[in-house]
């Protein structure tokens, strides 16, 4: 009898664990999904459908190495989560109590669940968990902030909080957090009781539970298995030592910027540039002058190396010119006129001449430019010590930082261009001075104001309350605590902050009067010199606080910047990036800085991107170009240096050798593609030369309607809009008119013609790093206000837009977008194509894409005026993804890097098969290009009545082409 020792040999295990998954099936309250944004019910936090988690795989049994099992919403009555009531949700319940069907003694209970909306300080309580025995007795367990469970937006592991799952949504990466209890308790467990903190701004997931006798041993869900990019059937290595343009190339827009002699813009009647009537498209490179002279290369120590020469330097201007850029952005400016300076505030003679003779090559080929200033402090700005500084904030205190930066700014200013003749203050190719660049970011949200140094900040606060008030008494009344002297009255903290009430909004007036008198100081000592360009100032933050700023008279220009998929820390390991398609949110960021527009003032975006490594980041261009276009916006430049090396590019030897002749060891000098570096990365190179066409070669138009939201001024200081931004309802409207907003009265019949003015519906939370900010979808009824834009001309009856699904067409049909089947089309006269992120087939126009292999971007454009069917002179892209050589993630999902990797860079090579409908077919012929836009190979056509039809595949070529030529020969 051999089973009854088989039995006992398995007794041992049978015993030694036991878990048991709690139902929650008669407690959950909410779905994986939400279709619409803030109105109580359906799923997840209530955000809507691009901010839900309903990429979640719930069909696991393990989550961060402890056994769950996750209700099907299908077999729940739509419900599969616990989602507890909070400020941000007060639609749901304060408490959920869920009973055993068996009681258990366990010494675990697991939990999976995170957060949303959660800006509390670490230690802070989210909600607690009562534990109920069969003999009447009960724990109470706190669930703290930063260590069982945090934000679910690019979420981390914490200390008693295993990142569990990680997925994405429209929005961010995300995920819920594994964390293990311990009951306390001895007899068996009857009930759990989950309660939230209904006053407070988060609201807390449960996702599943399990009771437990065993300590499982976690299992992160982002360090699953590293993968690691490397060359074969699919990533192909590319060559990019050759990235100058060539002239007469399919490449080459220098047509886009004709030279001769560059007058000052005005302001129109609509507050847009212009040129002596006419309107003006400002298509920016952003060069970072610190590494325009460094070669490009970040190890670099030109205090040592031979710094660039006239032909040199005029080499480069052209190839900004070649490439269609009319304005340059010089970015960093006085980092390069202190890095190696002799003392603070002044200039190092060698970065002076190389300056000027930029600016000199710039103007003769009739490229403007817009001026970067800050404070000038000799050394690296990079540095610790330098970077403790903290100007942004000590500007606004410290008499010593002021007189830094209105020296160097006003010697900069009036300094005298040998090449030129001309001081910056007086020469009219500058469209736009920026004081500081995002000045704003520091005073972005309610932590950041209950962190300012009070030594600094608390004798002016308490100065204002005197002014204010009069008597310490009536400053008691107002915020209903005891009295104090004026000279005893502290800074709120973040906690005062977030409990709203008169001390919050007074800080906030507070703060709006100091942002003011800076702003003035700011534009009085630009003024002083003569300089006649406008200023922009604050362009990171999309708060309504910061709308109030921007409509102030000092500032005559709004800059802003946004991203999407924004590294958490930049290149370094670890750092993450969402792998989130754009598409499949209808372009968060590009709606978001729509939603800072200001009508009456020039609009320049200086700073925007889908950011490597971003899986999704071909969408890019198509999107982006044509979206500004349609916006009609002043300026658009990707953040940065979208034009290769001033010198031989160090980067890019297709072996990964590094000339360590001029250059020391810097980690990131092996690694060719870096987030924010255009010219080294194929995929931003092709976005570029999509918007290109888009925007700067005017193939898309100006939306003739215009929607203003309008900001009641008194609404500034009452609840979230302080640190709020637009909801997201109404972002949504940019994607079938111009969008704007104003922080002032409706003018009602005083509006200007043809604008239709909406109030203000709600405020959206804007989530803000050290260098970038997003903002969430927030809540609203997009029927009514679609249905209001229908009323009033805006769209006709059988526009096919739907908000509830997702689709939006623009008015003219040219634009159209597809949130479900994440698609983004574009069809104009000289320009189609569309984002096949998710199909692989789709027919726009002139252009039929009858097959791509991987995901990326197909448009075809006419280079020659004409329309795209009777164009002699096509250039086709077809842009996927690339990555670094050995570039190493924790995952397979690309969020998390380990290594950046280095050269040569591999490009995903994908298969097309198109047609194109042309009267010129039979005597067109086609050359896959390098990214240089020289011909490389000719490719096979097969010509049809009216079309020609290309198949290639990037494998089986030679060298992997994005670029394809079609033209008469």
């Amino acid at each position: 009898m051999r089973l009854i020792p088989t039995l006992l040999a398995l007794v041992p295990a049978l015993l030694a664990a036991a878990d048991w998954p709690v139902a929650l099936a008669g407690g959950a309250n909410m779905g994986l999904a939400d279709e619409v944004a803030g109105d109580g019910r359906g799923g997840w936090s209530d955000q809507g459908a691009g901010n839900d988690f309903r990429n979640f795989d719930r069909t696991r049994n393990r989550y961060g190495g402890a056994p769950f099992s996750v209700l099907d919403p299908a077999a729940n009555g739509g419900t599969a989560v616990i989602t507890l009531g909070s400020r941000r949700f007060p639609a749901g319940p304060a408490a959920v109590t869920v009973t055993l069907p068996e009681p258990r003694s366990a010494p675990y209970l697991y939990l999976l669940h995170t957060s949303c909306w959660n800006g509390l300080p670490a230690g802070t309580t989210v909600g607690t968990i009562e534990v109920e025995a069969v003999d009447g007795t009960r724990r109470a367990i706190a669930v703290r902030n930063g260590s069982d469970v945090a934000d679910w937006w690019e979420p981390k592991g914490l200390a008693n909080g295993t990142l569990g799952a990680l997925v994405t949504n429209g929005e961010s990466s995300v995920g819920a957090y594994v964390s293990r209890f311990d009951t306390g308790l001895t007899a068996a467990v009857r009930s759990l009781t989950f309660r939230g903190e209904p006053s407070a701004e988060p609201i807390w997931i449960v996702v599943a539970a399990t009771l437990s006798d065993t300590k499982h041993a976690a299992e992160p869900a982002d360090l699953a298995r590293r993968w690691t990019a490397a060359a074969n059937e699919r990533w192909r290595p590319i060559d990019l030592r050759q990235v100058r343009v060539k002239p007469g190339s399919a490449l080459d827009f220098s047509r886009l910027v004709p030279a001769g002699e560059l007058r000052r813009l005005s302001i129109d009647a609509e507050g847009s540039f212009s040129d002596q009537g006419r309107p003006v498209r400002l298509w920016g490179a952003s060069i970072d002058m610190a590494l325009f002279a460094n070669g490009f290369a970040l190890g670099r120590d030109l205090s040592k190396a031979t710094w660039p020469g006239d032909e040199a330097i005029a080499g480069y201007a052209e190839q900004i010119r070649v490439q269609g850029y009319n304005l340059v952005r010089l970015g960093a400016y006085q980092n390069l006129l202190m890095r190696w300076a002799a003392k603070d505030g002044e200039f190092d003679p060698r970065a002076v001449a190389v300056i000027d003779r930029f600016i000199a090559e710039l103007r003769r080929r009739g490229i403007r430019i817009y001026l970067d200033l800050g404070t000038f402090f000799a050394g690296n700005p990079w540095t610790a010590e330098a970077q403790a500084k903290d100007p942004k904030r000590r500007l606004f205190t410290d008499p010593a930082f002021r007189a830094n930066w209105l020296a160097g700014s006003q010697a900069v200013l009036n300094h005298r261009n040998p090449h030129t003749g001309l001081t910056l203050a007086e020469d009219p190719a500058v469209v736009s001075v920026l004081p500081f660049n995002e000045q704003d970011i520091p005073f972005a949200d309610l932590n950041r104001l209950g962190t300012l140094p009070a030594a600094e900040w608390a004798p002016a606060w308490r100065a204002w309350l005197e002014r204010t008030y009069g008597d310490p008494a009536a400053v008691a009344k107002a915020w209903g605590v005891a009295v104090q002297p004026f000279a005893e009255i502290p800074l709120p903290d973040a906690a005062a902050l977030r409990t709203g009430g008169a001390r919050a909004a007074d800080l906030g007036r507070f703060m709006l009067e100091r942002h003011r008198e800076l702003l003035a100081w700011y534009a009085q000592g630009v003024a002083a010199t003569g300089c006649q360009a406008p200023i922009s100032q604050y362009d990171a933050i999309p708060s309504l606080f910061f709308h109030a700023l921007r409509g102030e008279a000092a500032v005559g220009a709004i800059e802003m910047h946004a991203y999407h998929a924004h590294p958490s820390e930049w290149a370094r390991p670890g750092s993450k990036t969402a792998q989130s398609s754009a598409c499949a949110s209808l372009a968060p960021y590009l709606r978001l800085l729509a939603s800072c527009r200001q009508f009456g003032k020039p609009y320049l975006v200086t700073e925007y991107g889908q950011v490597f490594w971003n899986r999704h980041r071909h969408e890019e261009g198509l999107m982006a170009g044509s979206f500004a276009a349609f916006q009609g916006w002043d300026a658009m430049m990707a953040h940065q240096l979208p034009v290769g090396d001033l010198a031989a590019p160090a980067y890019a030897w297709a072996d990964g050798s590094i000339d360590r002749t001029v250059l020391r060891e810097h980690e990131l000098d092996k690694a060719p593609i870096k987030p924010f570096w255009v010219a080294p990365d194929p995929v931003a190179r092709a976005s570029q030369v999509l918007s290109t066409l888009a925007y700067a070669d005017g193939a898309v138009a100006r939306s003739p309607h215009r929607v203003e939201v309008v900001v009641d001024p008194a609404r500034l200081f009452q609840g979230d809009a302080f640190t709020g931004g637009m909801p997201g309802v109404q972002r949504d409207l940019a994607l079938v008119a111009r969008l704007g907003v104003r922080v002032g009265a409706l003018r009602g019949a005083a509006a200007a013609a043809g604008t239709i003015e909406i109030p203000l519906a709600g405020t959206a939370k804007v989530s803000a790093t050290d260098a970038a900010a997003g903002m969430a979808e927030g809540s609203g009824d997009p029927v009514r206000l679609l249905a209001l834009l229908r009323s009033r001309g805006v769209l006709e009856a059988d526009n096919p837009s739907d908000p509830l699904h997702g689709l939006w067409q623009s008015p003219d049909g040219s634009m159209r977008w597809e949130r479900e089947n994440q698609w983004f089309q574009l069809l104009t006269a000289r320009l189609a194509g569309g984002c096949f992120t998710r199909r692989t087939s789709g027919e726009v126009g002139p252009l039929r894409v009858e097959r791509v292999t991987v995901p990326g971007t197909v448009a075809a454009a006419a280079l020659d005026g004409r329309a795209l069917g009777d164009s002699r002179r096509v250039l086709l892209v077809y842009a996927t993804d690339a990555l670094n050589s050995g570039m190493v993630f924790a995952a397979e999902d690309r969020t998390t890097l380990v290594d950046p990797g280095k050269a040569p860079v591999l490009v995903e090579a994908g298969a097309l098969t198109a047609r194109l409908a042309n009267a010129n077919a039979a005597t067109l012929h086609a050359w896959a290009l390098g990214f240089d836009g020289a011909r490389r190979q000719e490719l096979p056509l097969v010509r049809e009545d009216g079309a020609v039809r290309l198949a290639y595949d990037m494998a089986a070529l030679p060298e992997p082409a994005f670029f394809v030529e079609l033209a008469v020969e």
